[in-house]
């Protein structure tokens, strides 16, 4: 997340709230695309570090909870007054702005070849020979932030630029194969003229 900084800041000035009503939603995003809809208790599941940071700093404010459902980033089923965080949803508003989505992962997978040149064969390979919800679970599993998605999209099209994408898009996602492209990328500044 250290690396994404500067898009939390974004986000902080584009929605004007605090860095603690940032991570509210930061971390119920991230329970709620890890377990869905699985049941409690959940210790080990990041919803568990906001009952913790209730309990071990100070527990959240509800006027800033308030704050953030007004705003549209945060929906609230909690019948009274005492907010449970199970009870909080996400809203899109929010993920979009932080998160690569579903719509981000139908960009790349526009994006991504789907045949390459075989060395060794006539016919070319291909390269998208795999089940779309598959490679989405790879692509949640890998790609994160709007930040993480930014530089896969880069290195793709600088890859496919240099015709250096020749793997299935499963294992270009389940290896990362995008951060080598990145290293390249900025390993080698001039590389149109070693091509």
């Amino acid at each position: 997340m250290i690396k994404d900084l500067d898009d939390v800041f974004v986000v902080l000035e584009k929605f004007d709230i605090t860095m603690e009503q940032f991570m509210l939603p930061y971390i119920l995003f991230l329970d709620q695309r890890e377990y869905g809809e699985d049941p409690l208790p959940r210790s080990n599941h990041a919803v568990a570090y906001i009952y913790r940071y209730a309990e071990n700093v100070r527990p959240w404010p509800r006027a800033s909870i308030q704050e953030l459902v007004d705003k549209g980033l945060l929906k609230n089923y909690n019948a009274d007054e005492t907010v449970y965080p199970d009870n909080l949803e996400v809203t899109d508003k929010f993920a979009e702005a932080v998160f690569a989505t579903r719509s981000d992962f139908d960009r790349f997978w526009d994006a991504y070849p789907s045949f390459a040149k075989h060395p060794e064969a006539e016919d070319p390979m291909p390269l998208k020979a795999t089940a779309k919800p598959e490679a989405r679970d790879l692509f949640e599993d890998h790609v994160q932030t709007k930040r993480d998605f930014r530089e896969l999209m880069s290195a793709l099209e600088w890859g496919k630029a240099k015709d250096m994408i020749q793997m299935p898009i499963e294992e270009f996602l389940s290896s990362k194969y995008w951060t080598q492209l990145r290293d390249a990328m900025c390993d080698l500044p001039n590389v149109n003229a070693l091509t």
